[in-house]
Order: structure tokens, then C-alpha cells, then sequence
């Protein structure tokens, strides 16, 4: 008999490549963390320097905020603090009413 090589189907055991790599898909992600990570920085520093040059308030604005904080505004709030401190004691020395739950 003759031995016709040429008609035989060679087998080829290769991997057919038709799924995607993941580690590329890991390595844009990864990519794409970084510069996000970059940018915060970056803009996190711009902000930063942008109001570390601004100026404080000016001296009439202050002048102003010292007349709103004065004595008796600050008698007055620590009154109402001691009154509602007074109301919450007498709350809590009262006793609480016995509820049954019978009826």
C-alpha cells in the first residue's frame, strides 16, 4: 500500500486563543487606579497651595466678629444651658410612672 502523508490531517493540539487575557484587563485597571490616584493628589495640592494664599479676613470683618461675640450674648446662651440643665435633673429625679401590663 502507499503511504500518502501529504493527505493526512496533521493534529494540532494548540490552544486557540479566543478568550481575553485578564491580565491585561488587570493591568488597565490598575493603570487607570494610579492615574486617578495622581490627579486626587495633584488637586488635592493645587487646592491646597490656592488657599494657604489666600489672606485671613479683613480687619473690619474682624472688628465686626468681635462686636457679634460679646458678654452678655455668651450670659445669655449659658442661661439657657443652666435652664435646660435644671429641667433635664428634674426629669430624671421623677420617678417613672408604673405601666402593667394587664390592663
Amino acid at each position: 500500500m502507499i503511504n500518502l502523508e501529504f493527505l493526512k490531517k496533521k493534529k494540532v493540539f494548540k490552544k486557540n486563543n479566543v478568550q481575553p487575557d485578564p491580565n491585561i484587563y488587570w493591568l488597565v485597571i490598575f493603570a487607570t487606579g494610579l492615574v486617578l490616584i495622581f490627579m486626587a493628589f495633584a488637586f488635592g495640592l493645587n487646592f491646597f497651595l490656592k488657599i494657604n494664599q489666600e489672606t485671613s479676613l479683613p480687619v473690619s470683618l474682624e472688628n465686626s466678629r468681635l462686636k457679634k461675640i460679646s458678654k452678655e450674648r455668651i450670659n445669655k446662651a449659658l442661661e439657657v444651658f443652666t435652664l435646660r440643665k435644671s429641667v433635664s435633673d428634674e426629669i430624671l429625679i421623677t420617678p417613672s410612672g408604673l405601666v402593667d401590663p394587664s390592663i
